[in-house]
């Protein structure tokens, strides 16, 4: 009895317990993860749009003062080029603010696609494996504990017979059937991520979901495309690393299991599975960022390559804006 009592401690009881802290932490670790992505979605699709959208306003408002202090300047002959060079800061500011929103708009896009068809897909499936690791860890305690616990007398040998017919008909691929149909995201309308055209009321020179390029923003445009292509390599890079940590990981693990002495040890891994549906859930962070920034840069080089060699046009036309003033003078 004693000899059973030591086992039952140092096997099924203390497995027992580490797997009640395993199940803790693995609860805190995806309401974690579910909250970033749930933030991350948010951030991208709203905050950071409403924000462009904000300083696009503010940025017609600018350029429309600009444009009548620059006629003004014109009517009166005083600092003509100063007011020039202002209304051309304005409007220059203006262009690349809306090369910015196209493009944020192009990865909001495809960030709520990754996020509805494959991100929280992989969460759910992800949460759902686990609970049958712990379903399955769960079986090896229980099955150390019959056979430690099972005693020579008749009535004890059928009443562990009995646990142990239980025991076996545990099945974790099946405990938790329906899980995901149960607790997955009802189905929602996407929301349409769509460039608001309220923004072009008040200028006639910028067009929806077209990347400008012109003399004021051909300049900007190299830079913005070195910055992606510099962006979507490192992220390419850091997923690779991230794919071979999971191999990796993943060989350690089935190595890990090969050598589990009690059927009860099984706990003994759920920490490292844990740290392999994380690593995962980094992995598909990783690729729907990847795919925001190809898409990116498959824009910025379309609009670089089909004006490679041509002179940049000119936005403002000064000179319209000059018989305008003089023919409101003359009237």
């Amino acid at each position: 009895m004693k000899s059973h009592a030591e086992d039952l401690n140092a096997g099924p009881l203390h497995r027992l317990t580490m797997m009640i802290k395993d199940k803790q932490q693995i609860k805190k670790s995806y309401i974690g993860v579910h909250q970033q992505i749930e933030a991350e979605m948010f951030k991208v699709t709203k905050t950071e749009l409403e924000k462009l959208k904000s300083s696009y306003r503010q940025l017609i408002k600018e350029v429309n003062s600009a444009k009548e202090k620059y006629k003004e300047a014109v009517s009166k002959g005083k600092e003509t080029e100063k007011a020039k060079d202002r209304y051309d800061k304005a409007t220059m500011k203006l262009h690349m603010l809306h090369n910015q929103y196209v493009l944020a708009l192009k990865g909001a896009q495809l960030h709520q696609h990754q996020y509805y068809d494959t991100t929280l897909p992989l969460f759910l499936d992800s949460l759902q494996k686990m609970q049958e690791e712990m379903i399955k860890a769960l079986k090896g305690i229980l099955d150390e504990y019959s056979h430690i616990t099972s005693l020579v007398t008749e009535e004890i040998v059928n009443v562990h017979k009995e646990i142990q017919t239980s025991v076996e008909q545990i099945d974790p691929g099946s405990e938790y059937n329906g899980f995901i149909e149960v607790h997955r995201t009802p189905d929602v309308v996407q929301q349409e991520i769509e460039f608001d055209t309220s923004l072009l009321e008040e200028n006639e020179n910028l067009q929806a979901n077209e990347i400008m390029w012109n003399n004021l923003t051909a300049e900007s445009l190299q830079s913005m495309l070195k910055t992606v292509v510099e962006e979507l390599n490192q992220t390419q890079q850091t997923l690779l690393n991230k794919e071979e940590l999971v191999l990796e990981l993943e060989k350690k693990i089935e190595e890990s299991s090969k050598i589990c002495g009690r059927k009860s040890d099984v706990v003994l891994l759920l920490s490292q599975k844990q740290a392999l549906e994380e690593l995962k859930q980094t992995v598909q962070q990783l690729r729907c960022t990847e795919v925001k920034f190809a898409a990116q840069k498959e824009l910025l080089e379309q609009k670089v390559q089909e004006n490679d060699g041509k002179e940049p046009p000119p936005v403002v036309n000064y000179e319209e804006d000059s018989r305008s003033v003089t023919s409101m003078v003359e009237d």
